[in-house]
């Protein structure tokens, strides 16, 4: 670098003094962190692309959701980021690493993972083999007129650990809460946290440095951990979703939300990356492709574990394997209320909860009983008085002919002023009226689905809205329980019964749905114009127009 200095002009000189001045820049919350020399240093940055053979070195793709995430990283003091894999997260860490320690003098930045060869692998190796180690590529990538001499020389470039002449560093530790102790750190990051055993020692000895000024960014794809509760620890609204500034449409793919603890917290799913939506061409094949990479498909747990960022892998076999396919023709947009109060008879189910949320989930259904989830209610630590609140807002309320709702409600074992009372007794007070279900219809509830309105998930006589999140995460998560050992369930028969865990909005149709009587004389092909299937029909149509034009629902 000395050697190329030499041969320019004093204005050559000056400028490349002014560029690293322009880089070295954080940036500042006012403009949003538009100002930050990060974007400029982006444009300088390669990356490797271990599946091209012929042209692997390549600069970071300026995707929206890459873009969200390196904001983020400038934003928030503690950032957390669920994801799924492939999506180029870990490449977006190290190069905020590599831009960080830039910034200010004598930044430390520790990165750890669970073995100490993961975090050498993301940091360096050594220099004797400059292209392991994913920080060491980037500095090794970096114009000459970029590169630090230090962290380029033997001596600044040494296994786990780079050297930069400003007398910043980025150490490689393994997991540990000793090993973030030992370092005063000014950024640390943590690298598939789920998946750290001893994580949340680490976290907690990371927060005295946090609390000095320091940052710290946690990545992970999804796996029951501590790391789970961090990112959900959250106040939740009428909906179950967190209440404090939520933004989920941050861009398609990515939604966001501020924990208890003020983490930021990212949850990135893949078809962020258009190149990886279903719903584009591209993404349509990656899509095939990539799910033959996994034993059972989209349905396997390693699937909607490391791609749908589906916490709850636990039970047996899914109940409803085919809505692990995003682009599945039973989940459709948004319906105008409007429209579905003239031509569908407007129903609910409803499953009461203590300690567990409740759901409310609005149907409207035709003569046939075919029907379309227009909207739920999810209540997380509601009063009765609160839900009911939230039910008589709905857009839908005026037109609900009849709630059916979990029989336990019957029971009088709610102590009030005037005399012991049932939870159903408490809502009648305050206008909500229920009808009974039946106690255990989620079992032959999800026989019949399976037998009649989704035999052929392709044409579904029963399709969910887009805004039931709930209902949609749930019933994508819904699973058939295992017998208690691998010995048991080879001298039994399967069990039929579901995992009673998070299914509450699965126990509210089921509750609904089985108090519908039979349609007679079976279905008729080829709806009449201005029925409800004609509805949904449209409906369905304008799903498959807006995934022709790359658009996401």
């Amino acid at each position: 670098m000395g050697h190329g200095m030499k041969k320019l002009s004093s204005s050559q000189k000056q400028g490349i003094i002014d560029l690293k001045k322009r880089i070295s820049f954080y940036g500042t919350p006012e403009a949003n962190y538009q100002d930050s020399g990060l974007w400029e240093y982006l444009t300088y940055v390669k990356t490797v692309d271990e599946h091209d053979k012929i042209d692997p070195f390549k600069t970071i793709p300026p995707k929206e959701y890459l873009l969200q995430i390196l904001n983020a990283f400038l934003r928030g003091d503690i950032v957390a980021i669920a994801k799924s894999r492939q999506i180029m997260v870990s490449w977006a860490m190290a190069i905020f690493c590599s831009w960080f320690a830039r910034t200010a003098p004598a930044r430390r930045i520790v990165w750890q993972s669970k073995k100490e060869f993961d975090a050498f692998s993301m940091v360096t190796v050594g220099h004797k083999d400059p292209y392991y180690g994913r920080i060491s590529i980037i500095e090794h990538s970096l114009p000459w007129f970029l590169q630090d001499a230090k962290a380029t020389s033997p001596a600044g470039n040494t296994a786990g650990m780079i050297r930069y002449s400003n007398r910043s560093v980025i150490i490689a530790v393994p997991e540990g809460a000793d090993h973030i102790r030992s370092h005063t750190a000014s950024l640390i990051i943590s690298d598939e946290a789920s998946f750290q055993d001893q994580f949340e020692e680490a976290f907690v000895a990371a927060r005295p440095a946090i609390t000095g000024g320091g940052k710290m960014i946690i990545a992970s794809t999804a796996a029951p951990s501590f790391f789970e509760r961090l990112v959900h620890s959250y106040e939740t609204d009428s909906n179950g979703q967190p209440a404090d500034g939520v933004i989920w449409n941050l861009c398609n793919g990515v939604r966001t939300w501020r924990t208890d603890g003020d983490v930021l917290v990212l949850e990135v799913h893949y078809s962020a990356d258009p190149d990886k939506n279903p719903a584009t061409e591209n993404g349509a094949i990656w899509y095939e492709q990539a799910q033959k990479g996994y034993v059972g498909g989209t349905s396997s747990a390693g699937w909607q574990r490391e791609m749908e960022i589906n916490w709850n892998i636990l039970g047996g076999e899914p109940v409803f394997p085919f809505l692990a396919d995003p682009r599945s023709k039973i989940f459709v947009g948004r319906m105008n209320p409007e429209v579905a109060v003239k031509e569908l008879r407007i129903v609910a189910g409803y499953d009461y909860g203590i300690k567990n949320p409740s759901a409310l989930v609005i149907c409207g259904m035709d003569k046939r009983g075919n029907g379309v989830i227009l909207e739920e209610i999810y209540a997380s630590d509601r009063t009765y008085m609160q839900q009911a609140e939230s039910f008589k807002n709905s857009p839908y309320w005026p037109y609900i002919e009849e709630i059916v709702a979990d029989p336990s409600i019957w029971s009088e074992n709610q102590t009030t002023a005037a005399g012991i009372k049932s939870v159903a007794e408490l809502f009648a007070e305050v206008g909500i009226n229920f009808v009974p279900g039946r106690r255990g219809a989620d079992v032959p509830m999800a026989q019949k689905f399976l037998a009649d309105f989704w035999r052929n998930p392709d044409k579904p006589k029963v399709v969910i809205c887009s805004n039931c999140v709930n209902t949609k995460r749930e019933l994508q998560g819904l699973k058939w329980r295992e017998h208690s050992s691998e010995k048991v369930a080879a001298r039994s028969n399967a069990l039929e019964k579901i995992l009673d865990k998070n299914n509450h909005t699965w126990d509210a149709i089921a509750y609904l749905f089985d108090s519908r009587p039979q349609p007679r004389g079976g279905y008729v092909h080829g709806p009449r114009p201005n029925t409800s299937r004609f509805v949904m029909n449209k409906l369905l149509e304008k799903q498959r127009e807006e995934a022709s034009n790359g658009t996401y629902i």
